[in-house]
């Protein structure tokens, strides 16, 4: 699979916004409920600041941080998700939120810019081969004792928690299914992990299992 074949699938599925029950893939637009409980975690450590959306689809979650007190960016390689979230924010009436077309592996911000990066479903559809330049990217532009939100598939998924591999792919698109050693693997040098737990998403065939992760920069 190539990036590029991936990125036309995720043009298509975005094109279904929240009719993924109906579709099977496609993103809801209503904010997600564990993203509101991990910023009730840290409101006394971090009440505003800059916050960063990567992949941030039509742009639900970084309008919810700019109403909520942030800066936010908002970023998605995907040009016409961008044309629409600018969109949503200036029907809004939002103005402390910009959206810019971006790929995450070639992340264009200025050292420790940002209190705060969220990721909703991301890193599970970045290839391993590629987490150390994701990581890179993602400490370079948060702030020392800044936060980290992820959302990402987990591996007792029902699509391979029977299986001896936690990912799937095919000519189009690449799933990761993450063990909590993967994430410990991957950031625990860098980042304290403070909270995890997992939720379901209700998708069809089967619903997802998501292992949501809050992390804090050293």
């Amino acid at each position: 699979m190539s990036y590029e074949k991936q990125k036309r699938f995720f043009q298509e599925a975005y094109q279904h916004g929240d009719k993924r029950i109906e579709k099977g893939y496609g993103w809801p637009l209503e904010v997600d409920p564990q993203l509101i409980s991990f910023m009730k975690e840290i409101e006394e450590l971090l009440k505003s600041g800059t916050a960063l959306d990567i992949g941030c689809g039509q742009g639900r979650h970084a309008i919810y941080f700019a109403e909520n007190g942030f800066y936010s960016i908002g970023i998605d390689y995907i040009e016409s998700v961008i044309k629409e979230a600018k969109q949503t924010a200036s029907d809004k009436g939002i103005d402390n939120v910009d959206f810019e077309v971006m790929d995450v592996l070639k992340l264009n911000f200025p050292r420790d810019f940002f209190d705060l990066v969220l990721d909703w479903s991301v890193l599970d559809h970045v290839k391993p081969a590629d987490w150390n330049t994701y990581l890179s990217n993602i400490f370079k532009v948060l702030k020392s004792g800044g936060f980290l939100i992820l959302t990402e598939f987990g591996a007792n998924d029902e699509r391979v928690k029977d299986k001896q591999e936690n990912f799937c792919e095919d000519e189009n698109h690449y799933d990761h299914y993450f063990r909590m050693d993967e994430i410990e693997e991957l950031f625990g040098e860098y980042f304290e992990i403070i909270k995890t737990n997992e939720t379901v998403i209700e998708t069809e065939p089967k619903p997802h299992l998501m292992r949501n992760i809050l992390l804090r920069k050293n």
